[in-house]
């Protein structure tokens, strides 16, 4: 399905797609094979096309957290199918997730911006040198605070950074868990690398301490990538992990080489860069991780 399309309620009461919402909120038409009259009825909750909704994975009732999340989301990343952010929000309680798009955030243009980092006690979540870890943030009697995500690809979300001066004036927190992304179906940079989505998570998890937060937020981007790789989607192996299996690859390739020309035999070429671990697309993650700064 080439158009986008906008949702509106039909005459049943059932959500359904005209002509931008399918893909603002996950493009299936080049991932999934159903026929167009099969995936019109949008699922209300996970705002997905009912065929692959993810409602069933979903927490019964949704967590109420005493620490606010503010997502900061490049302006492109709405037109991405298969974004995270919108687990996160169907996830948490109704006020836990404010979701601002934009570059930049100038004082006065957008309130929420400016009510959080008016607040002593406002985290950012990013990788900068002065970061520290986000457990030494946490504190049993602290008051209820915000935690800013940047939310984009790691591109991206660098740039909200760099470019935004009032988000380097706040305390920046980042992970060191070694946790691995489910978030399979896009390419990380590295191995340790976590979606918007996860990073979220496991950052609410330690703040709130509540560690089964975690795999209650991140159990359904499980099943929507697993829907996913059920439809025809491959998984994608982490910039990291490529390098590694190309170098394994040349090693084998050399050794074979070596023991071919110790017994007379003449070498057989191989393109190495046709290896079949690379599957990883356009080699960027739909999402930006705050879990490392290498790559991004």
């Amino acid at each position: 399905m080439a158009s986008s399309e906008t949702c509106c309620e039909g005459s049943d009461g059932a959500t359904r797609l005209h002509p931008v919402l399918l893909n603002d909120f996950g493009d299936f038409s080049d991932e999934l094979t159903e026929p167009l009259e099969e995936r019109r009825v949008v699922c209300r909750r996970c705002i997905r096309p009912q065929t692959v909704c993810i409602c069933a994975h979903l927490p019964e009732k949704r967590h109420r957290c005493d620490t606010k999340v503010l997502v900061l989301q490049h302006p492109r990343e709405e037109i991405r199918g298969l974004r995270t952010v919108p687990i996160l929000e169907a996830c948490l309680a109704e006020g836990c997730v404010k979701v601002v798009r934009s570059k930049r955030f100038p004082v006065g243009r957008f309130e929420a911006v400016d009510l959080a980092l008016q607040q002593p006690d406002t985290l950012v979540l990013y990788p900068a040198k002065q970061a520290i870890d986000i457990s030494l943030a946490a504190a049993p009697t602290s008051p209820p605070r915000t935690l800013i995500v940047l939310d984009g690809t790691w591109k991206q979300a660098k740039g909200l950074y760099v470019q935004n001066e009032r988000l380097r004036n706040i305390p920046a927190v980042s992970l060191s868990s070694t946790q691995t992304s489910a978030y399979i179906i896009r390419t990380q940079p590295t191995d340790t690398a976590l979606s918007t989505l996860e990073s979220a998570a496991l950052a609410l998890s330690i703040l709130e301490n509540k560690p089964q937060l975690f795999e209650d937020l991140v159990r359904p981007l499980r099943a929507l990538c697993n829907i996913q790789l059920e439809h025809g989607a491959q998984i994608h192996h982490s910039k990291e992990a490529l390098a590694r299996m190309r170098e394994e690859q040349e090693q084998q390739q050399q050794l074979q080489e070596q023991q071919q020309a110790s017994n007379g035999a003449t070498p057989h070429s191989s393109n190495s860069s046709s290896s079949s671990y690379d599957v990883g697309g356009d080699g960027d993650s739909d999402e930006a991780s705050t879990n490392s700064d290498d790559n991004r």
